[in-house]
């Protein structure tokens, strides 16, 4: 009988497995990566945006760090889920928040139609630009080193390497808290999904990281972050009214608000993770 062999080119494509054969779900979540892409063309094909060049760039920007914190998440979904072959994913989300990230800069550039001097005066003085740039950088270290070549080379500077995605997660919300059109909504419910993963993590060393009681007091934890920062950062960057924003809180007049939605994804973690145990 004679044995065939995969070829190597077959067993490097995304959406396969490393014997060559494919996957579903690298194929599905492959496929799902372009949906940003498209939302986007669509939006600025059918003008549906006020200030499309600035509506591009934030969305390109809000894209790219839901990626980033999905990538994030698949650690804590497999262990909560007992789903392990989703680890098979986080390299493809990574990467892809990588290039979502640098469409991103383009689009920025493209704003400021490509005036280099003053693209080079405005991330050196305004504090959101100087920390993004600092996360960009890790993200491409991160980036060009997420191949099973690099890991192999690399050994253990590998992982310590890797470890610099939690510093560059930070300093990207940070970045977005900051920015001009942050004034409301998204930034906190971001903050307050970067907060439950970092305190998973903190909780998973602990062996807690499935518990349906750790993970309720963290759902609670997290849901209070993104009420208060919700209340005070627009307070103490822009001076708007604390009360006025907190009363906004308790009605649907704007949509539901960042704090309901963490609270929701708190509470379906904590529902997962009981259900999983039951």
């Amino acid at each position: 009988m004679l044995q065939t062999t995969t070829p190597g080119w077959r067993r490097a494509l995304p959406w396969t497995e490393a014997d060559g054969r494919l996957s579903p779900l690298r194929l599905l979540t492959f496929l799902a990566l372009f949906y940003p892409a498209g939302w986007m063309l669509y939006w600025w094909d059918q003008r549906i945006w006020m200030i499309p060049q600035a509506d591009l760039t934030y969305w390109s920007g809000v894209w790219a760090i839901w990626l980033l914190l999905a990538s994030l998440a698949v650690t804590p979904l497999r262990r909560i889920l007992r789903w392990s072959r989703l680890l098979a994913i986080r390299r493809m989300v990574g990467v892809s928040a990588l290039l979502y990230t640098l469409v991103h800069l383009v689009i920025y550039f493209w704003l400021r139609f490509w005036a280099w001097a003053e693209i080079a005066q405005e991330t050196a003085t305004r504090l959101s630009l100087i920390l993004a740039t600092i996360a960009l950088l890790i993200l491409i270290a991160l980036g060009v080193t997420s191949f099973d070549r690099a890991v192999r080379a690399m050994g253990p500077a590998w992982r310590r390497l890797h470890w610099w995605t939690y510093p560059a997660t930070a300093l990207a919300v940070i970045h977005f808290l900051l920015s001009p059109g942050s004034y409301a909504g998204m930034p906190f419910l971001v903050l307050g999904c970067f907060a439950w993963l970092m305190g998973w993590r903190w909780l998973d060393r602990r062996r807690q990281g499935t518990s349906p009681g750790a993970l309720l007091l963290l759902a609670l934890a997290t849901t209070l972050l993104v009420l208060a920062s919700e209340v005070l950062i627009p307070w103490a960057l822009r001076d708007a009214d604390p009360a006025f924003t907190l009363s906004m809180n308790w009605t649907f007049v704007i949509g539901v608000t960042p704090a309901y939605k963490m609270a929701a994804i708190g509470l379906a973690l904590t529902a997962a993770a009981w259900a999983r145990r039951a």
